[in-house]
């Protein structure tokens, strides 16, 4: 779901070890690491990216990082916002985080509402972006009027789209989420719409020029079966096929996991096998509510997302990966701890920032694999949660979070330390 509606701030919690034991089954290094002093980042030449004529920020302004996308070791997109300022501003980097440049389209920003203005994007290679835009109190917000901007040069310069059309659709509110897109032309957007009795209304809309205009594929009317359960995720590994989730343990039997062969026209139920050693009727929501908090990876060899069931008895909550090669089973690999966030480079290598509570103030363990999640190595102890950022086997970034406190960390050792980045407005 998206989490905009929670506004926070950001300050980094020293690193510090947290007690526990690892469960069976997992690769347990030598000694418990625990946070040491970090080294000195080693930056590589500032790229070039072009300036705007708009920037009310100013240089020296500290920055809250809401999210990040590095392309490189340098270069990297991320939204953000300046304390006093509920509006969120898409930013660019090109020192490895250290310093931000205001991106943001002009006429999106022009007028704002009191409450501020909340960005959904998605950032491409080579200087493509997208982003919509909308009042951060969703309730406010008129249902027309609605367009998604595209720049191909880092926010130099923005067109926007054509309206997305919402005659119809039965709106308490229009909050956009999980905005992605396979290449150039080809992407996809969910919006939520209103929520009630367990529901989840949503609107997915398509578009196959690049972002100038978009269709609706699914709607409450069209696809009543879809509106179920608060969505999680929505991703595509190719023109034709992609996957809608959701995670509401408790308020329904089985699994919301729903997959599409043509593009988002149909969607069809998806069974999964239940793990190993677990009861036959784990999914089947007598003993255990069960959900699929998200999507680890997703290409077009594979896809990747985590299971999560709570007993009724009061027992630990489990999680596990599942995972499919194209056209093969699904197997599940248990997760070291049941709340978390993940991410794979490919197939076989990834991290999971896990902890044993969703409470956000819960200490968090960082996990490396490189056999597809069949093994855990723990890597760190730290205190703080948040989701893995890493373009290689060494370089990532994470924004650290312990409560309401945030910060931007770095690391060039695959996360054995971290670095805190004090990121500010810089220069054009």
């Amino acid at each position: 779901m998206n989490t905009r509606l929670a506004i926070l701030t950001f300050f980094l919690f020293l690193v510090f070890p947290a007690c526990g034991v690892l469960e069976v089954g997992f690769e347990e290094p030598p000694s418990r690491p625990t946070a040491s002093p970090s080294p000195s980042l080693t930056l590589l030449p500032t790229v070039t990216i072009p300036p705007t004529d708009f920037d009310p920020l100013q240089p020296g302004q500290k920055i809250r990082l809401i999210s990040i996308r590095m392309l490189d070791k340098m270069t990297g997109w991320g939204v953000g916002q300046i304390e006093g300022q509920p509006t969120d501003y898409l930013l660019v980097t090109s020192d490895g985080g250290r310093t931000w440049r205001n991106r943001t389209p002009r006429m999106a920003h022009q007028n704002p509402p009191p409450q501020g203005l909340s960005a959904t994007a998605f950032f491409g290679p080579g200087g493509l972006a997208w982003a919509i835009f909308t009042d951060r109190a969703p309730e406010a917000y008129p249902p027309s009027g609605q367009v998604v901007w595209r720049t191909t040069d880092y926010g130099q310069t923005w067109q926007a789209s054509a309206e997305l059309s919402l005659q119809g659709l039965p709106t308490q509110h229009f909050i956009p989420d999980h905005l992605r897109f396979l290449d150039d032309r080809t992407g996809w957007l969910m919006a939520h719409l209103g929520a009630g009795m367990s529901h989840d209304y949503i609107a997915i809309f398509l578009t196959n020029d690049g972002g100038q205009t978009w269709r609706r594929v699914v709607d409450p009317e069209r696809t009543p079966t879809l509106m179920s359960c608060p969505k999680t995720g929505l991703a595509f590994s190719d023109l034709q096929n992609g996957w809608l989730m959701g995670d509401c343990p408790g308020l329904m039997p089985g699994l919301f996991l729903y997959s599409t062969a043509n593009g988002g026209e149909d969607w069809n139920p998806v069974n999964l096998p239940v793990p190993v050693g677990q009861p036959a009727d784990l999914f089947g929501g007598e003993k255990a509510g069960c959900g699929v908090p998200g999507l680890a990876y997703l290409g077009a060899d594979a896809v990747m997302f985590s299971v999560r069931c709570s007993s009724y008895n009061g027992g630990r909550p489990s999680a596990w990966l599942y995972a499919a090669k194209a056209g093969e089973a699904f197997s599940a690999r248990v997760l070291p701890q049941p709340y978390g966030n993940l991410q794979f480079l490919n197939l076989q290598e990834g991290w999971f920032i896990g902890a044993a509570s969703s409470d956000p103030t819960t200490p968090g363990e960082i996990y490396h694999t490189t056999d597809g999640g069949l093994t855990w190595r723990l890597v760190l102890a730290t205190g703080w949660q948040g989701t893995p950022h890493f373009i290689d086997s060494s370089i990532g970034w994470v924004i650290a979070q312990s409560g309401e406190e945030l910060a931007l960390v770095y690391t060039v050792n695959g996360g054995a330390m971290w670095e805190e980045i004090n990121a500010m407005i810089g220069k054009d």
